[in-house]
């Protein structure tokens, strides 16, 4: 089976409540139950959350380490709705973690936006378009315009 489909099926029995242990893994890609990581603990690939409205959402880590890594993220958008450069530090990544990355990349995208000097530039139309897409994944995860 590769990553991709293990990914997308392991996602698709979380949502049908099916609880599996580590045990459960193809290559680097392990699933312990209702998260999916990349090569151990320390990276969660996948994970839900809860929106603002009670329904829940995949989240990608897109924190990326590797081009290894960057693969398997590019395989859990298969699932994913929103993103979020996450940093688990250790324990268990909450909805508040996800929501402070989030919140923590639409600051920085802004800052950096704000430094340019030149707004009729590729580099700056792909900033703002970066920031456009960062809050609406913040908006549909919180209900709140940021």
């Amino acid at each position: 089976m590769s990553i991709k489909t293990f990914i997308v099926r392991q996602a698709r029995e979380i949502e049908n409540g099916e609880q599996r242990t580590r045990g459960n893994q193809c290559a680097s890609v392990f699933r312990d139950n209702d998260r999916i990581y990349s090569y151990g603990y320390h990276y969660p690939l996948l994970l839900q959350i809860e929106n603002h409205e009670g329904r829940k959402l995949w989240v990608v880590n897109d924190r990326g380490y590797s081009n290894t890594t960057a693969k398997h993220i590019g395989h859990a958008w298969q699932v994913a709705d929103v993103s979020a450069p996450i940093e688990n530090n250790g324990r268990t990544v909450t909805r508040e973690d996800v929501i402070n990355a989030m919140r923590g990349r639409i600051e920085k995208l802004r800052e950096t936006i704000a430094s340019k000097k030149r707004t009729n530039t590729a580099t700056y139309r792909a900033l703002e378009s970066q920031h456009e897409r960062a809050c609406a994944m913040y908006y549909k995860v919180t209900g709140v315009n940021y």
